[in-house]
């Protein structure tokens, strides 16, 4: 790697770790000192945190580099799952993804939380599951399970790599993601509504979510 991309990567380095770091001191906080009163409303914090943490972990073993081309979706990783395999990096992706996807829909799901409160309910342990497992869990479990069903072969990925941009270096680089996703969403319009229609629509849909 360049100096400016070791540069790159040990600051990504460090930003993922002060997230992780802050993430367990808050959970291990919650955990132990969260009051009776404020107990159910605390299993979504603690959601939210184990949400928050995922995503940094992920991020921490990949650190990506997200290249569209065209309806493609490339990952460059840099991260040490690279010592590990391929599909360990493609893993940290998913893994990113869904508990960044999750932190949206837990926000969500605590708002509905608030809105019973505000109407004079007092949600129950059992009501407080509920509302995860309905709202903050469904989805970004498909988005999970969709994008391992979307994976292209690591040999498509980087040959596309390289052709899109030598300067990248796709065969010295870990290089995984999903082709294709134009004609995929066109069958999927058109309503051959297969399981790899439904997992690019899916990926194309976190990618537009993680869009600053």
């Amino acid at each position: 790697m360049e100096s400016f991309e070791i540069f790159i990567v040990i600051l990504h380095t460090c930003f993922s770790m002060l997230g992780i770091s802050v993430n367990l001191a808050l959970l291990i906080v919650m955990i132990r000192h969260t009051p009776t009163s404020f107990s159910n409303f605390g299993i979504l914090l603690k959601v939210h945190v184990l949400a928050d943490l995922t995503n940094s972990l992920g991020c921490v073993a990949e650190m990506p580099r997200m290249i569209v081309i065209e309806r493609s979706i490339l990952f460059i990783s840099y991260g040490p799952c690279g010592y590990v395999s391929t599909s360990a990096c493609y893993c940290a992706s998913v893994a990113m993804f869904g508990g960044e996807v999750c932190s949206f829909y837990i926000i969500l799901a605590s708002f509905v939380f608030r809105l019973l409160v505000i109407e004079g309910k007092n949600p129950s342990k059992r009501t407080t599951y509920g509302i995860i497992c309905g709202i903050a869990l469904p989805i970004p479990t498909a988005m999970m399970i969709a994008l391992f069903l979307a994976r292209t072969s690591d040999a498509d990925a980087q040959q596309l790599m390289n052709a899109f941009d030598t300067e990248y270096g796709a065969y010295t680089h870990v290089v995984t993601g999903a082709q294709h996703v134009k004609t995929i969403c066109y069958r999927f319009f058109a309503g051959q509504k297969d399981a790899h229609s439904l997992a690019t629509m899916a990926e194309f849909f976190i990618m537009i979510l993680s869009v600053p």
